[in-house]
């Protein structure tokens, strides 16, 4: 998911489906992960929040937020934006490596 961060919010982009029918007016969260195999390193997010849509939201926050640069990789139109309100935020980052018997090369 292609999104981007301003004005207290995380914003992507989506079509007409199930996200934006149920998705505006509820609390979601979303997390966002990465793990680097080469130095064993990762990190973790959660964001908590309201989920909103501002694709035609006139107020100065909602017109801001559809200027930050979201441009989806996947096909079809993606005309809908939607801002998830960051109420509550947690995180880490971990350096380790494997829990357990690792994998048996092949």
């Amino acid at each position: 998911m292609n999104y981007a961060a301003g004005e207290d919010a995380l914003v992507f982009r989506t079509e007409r489906g199930v996200k934006l029918a149920h998705g505006p007016g509820s609390t979601v969260c979303l997390e966002i992960d990465d793990y680097d195999p080469h130095t064993a390193t990762g990190w973790s997010v959660m964001v908590l929040g309201l989920l909103e849509d501002i694709s035609e939201g006139g107020d100065p926050r909602s017109q801001a937020l559809r200027k930050l640069p979201v441009r989806p990789l996947a096909p079809g139109i993606r005309g809908s934006w939607l801002a998830l309100r960051v109420d509550e935020l947690s995180g880490r980052y971990f350096r380790g490596g494997w829990v357990g018997p690792r994998p048996t090369p092949s």
